[in-house]
Protein backbone atom coordinates (compact mmCIF):
# COMPACT_ATOMS: atom_id res chain seq x y z
CA UNK A 1 0.00 0.00 0.00
CA UNK A 2 2.45 2.46 0.96
CA UNK A 3 4.51 2.03 -2.19
CA UNK A 4 1.82 1.90 -4.14
CA UNK A 5 1.54 5.91 -2.61
CA UNK A 6 4.66 6.83 -2.90
CA UNK A 7 4.97 5.77 -6.92
CA UNK A 8 1.52 7.51 -7.24
CA UNK A 9 2.63 11.18 -5.62
CA UNK A 10 6.07 10.94 -7.50
CA UNK A 11 4.83 9.71 -10.77
CA UNK A 12 3.12 13.07 -11.08
CA UNK A 13 6.13 15.45 -10.54
CA UNK A 14 7.51 14.47 -14.43
CA UNK A 15 4.39 15.56 -15.98
CA UNK A 16 4.77 18.84 -13.87
CA UNK A 17 8.18 19.21 -14.92
CA UNK A 18 7.66 18.68 -18.44
CA UNK A 19 4.96 21.45 -18.44
CA UNK A 20 7.28 24.07 -16.89
CA UNK A 21 7.17 25.96 -20.45
CA UNK A 22 5.50 29.07 -19.04
CA UNK A 23 6.81 29.44 -15.59
CA UNK A 24 9.94 27.50 -15.27
CA UNK A 25 10.57 28.52 -11.71
CA UNK A 26 7.00 27.58 -10.12
CA UNK A 27 6.98 24.57 -11.98
CA UNK A 28 10.16 23.15 -11.21
CA UNK A 29 9.57 24.13 -7.32
CA UNK A 30 6.47 22.35 -7.12
CA UNK A 31 7.44 19.45 -9.26
CA UNK A 32 10.98 19.46 -7.09
CA UNK A 33 8.61 19.31 -4.12
CA UNK A 34 6.24 16.81 -5.18
CA UNK A 35 9.22 14.06 -6.30
CA UNK A 36 11.11 15.02 -3.29
CA UNK A 37 8.23 13.93 -1.04
CA UNK A 38 7.43 10.46 -3.20
CA UNK A 39 11.63 9.57 -2.85
CA UNK A 40 11.61 10.50 0.51
CA UNK A 41 8.04 8.43 1.36
CA UNK A 42 9.97 5.12 -0.67
CA UNK A 43 13.36 5.60 1.00
CA UNK A 44 11.85 5.47 4.43
CA UNK A 45 9.20 2.20 2.99
CA UNK A 46 12.11 0.31 1.47
CA UNK A 47 14.09 0.93 4.55
CA UNK A 48 11.76 -0.38 6.90
CA UNK A 49 10.64 -3.57 4.54
CA UNK A 50 14.53 -4.46 4.13
CA UNK A 51 15.41 -4.38 8.07
CA UNK A 52 12.46 -6.54 8.45
CA UNK A 53 14.17 -9.63 6.71
CA UNK A 54 16.80 -9.85 9.31
CA UNK A 55 16.77 -8.17 12.27
CA UNK A 56 20.22 -9.42 13.79
CA UNK A 57 21.63 -7.83 10.34
CA UNK A 58 20.53 -4.71 10.54
CA UNK A 59 23.89 -2.78 9.81
CA UNK A 60 25.07 -4.92 7.01
CA UNK A 61 21.84 -4.66 5.33
CA UNK A 62 21.54 -1.00 5.62
CA UNK A 63 24.95 -0.33 4.42
CA UNK A 64 23.91 -2.87 1.19
CA UNK A 65 20.50 -0.74 0.67
CA UNK A 66 22.12 2.54 0.84
CA UNK A 67 25.06 1.47 -1.14
CA UNK A 68 22.87 0.13 -3.71
CA UNK A 69 20.58 3.71 -3.27
CA UNK A 70 23.74 5.86 -4.48
CA UNK A 71 24.52 3.75 -7.29
CA UNK A 72 21.21 3.72 -8.28
CA UNK A 73 21.38 7.84 -7.87
CA UNK A 74 24.65 8.02 -9.51
CA UNK A 75 23.44 6.28 -12.47
CA UNK A 76 19.92 8.06 -12.54
CA UNK A 77 21.87 11.19 -12.50
CA UNK A 78 24.89 10.43 -15.48
CA UNK A 79 21.50 9.21 -17.36
CA UNK A 80 19.77 12.02 -16.98
CA UNK A 81 22.81 13.90 -18.00
CA UNK A 82 23.20 11.91 -21.52
CA UNK A 83 19.50 13.04 -21.46
CA UNK A 84 19.52 15.80 -21.70
CA UNK A 85 22.48 16.33 -24.04
CA UNK A 86 20.57 14.46 -26.53
CA UNK A 87 16.77 15.49 -26.17
CA UNK A 88 17.26 18.53 -23.36
CA UNK A 89 14.40 18.86 -20.99
CA UNK A 90 11.73 16.44 -22.98
CA UNK A 91 14.30 13.56 -22.97
CA UNK A 92 14.99 14.44 -19.09
CA UNK A 93 11.41 14.41 -18.27
CA UNK A 94 10.57 11.29 -20.05
CA UNK A 95 13.82 8.89 -18.73
CA UNK A 96 12.02 9.99 -15.22
CA UNK A 97 8.66 9.19 -16.14
CA UNK A 98 10.17 5.66 -17.46
CA UNK A 99 11.95 5.18 -14.33
CA UNK A 100 9.18 5.15 -12.29
CA UNK A 101 7.77 2.77 -15.11
CA UNK A 102 10.11 0.64 -14.49
CA UNK A 103 9.37 0.75 -10.78
CA UNK A 104 5.71 0.18 -11.07
CA UNK A 105 6.34 -2.83 -12.89
CA UNK A 106 8.98 -4.55 -10.46
CA UNK A 107 6.52 -3.63 -7.38
CA UNK A 108 4.01 -5.47 -9.14
CA UNK A 109 5.63 -8.25 -10.14
CA UNK A 110 7.15 -8.88 -6.43
CA UNK A 111 3.57 -7.73 -4.69
CA UNK A 112 2.03 -10.54 -7.18
CA UNK A 113 5.01 -12.88 -6.09
CA UNK A 114 4.79 -12.35 -2.30
CA UNK A 115 1.07 -11.69 -2.26
CA UNK A 116 1.67 -8.47 0.35
CA UNK A 117 4.05 -10.79 2.64
CA UNK A 118 7.80 -9.80 3.42
CA UNK A 119 10.11 -12.32 2.33
CA UNK A 120 11.93 -13.14 5.28
CA UNK A 121 15.18 -15.07 5.32
CA UNK A 122 15.03 -18.62 7.10
CA UNK A 123 16.36 -18.60 10.33
CA UNK A 124 19.61 -21.43 10.90
CA UNK A 125 18.62 -23.65 13.78
CA UNK A 126 21.51 -22.85 15.93
CA UNK A 127 22.75 -26.11 18.62
CA UNK A 128 24.09 -25.58 21.77
CA UNK A 129 27.98 -26.90 21.17
CA UNK A 130 28.29 -30.26 23.16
Amino acid sequence: MSTTLTIAVATPATSVFARINNSPQIGLAIGGIVLDLGTQANLVTNQTRVHRLIPEARNRINTLFMVTYFVGGALGTFLAGFAWSLWQWTGVCALGASFFGAALIVWAVGSWESEGRVRRAERPEIRPVT
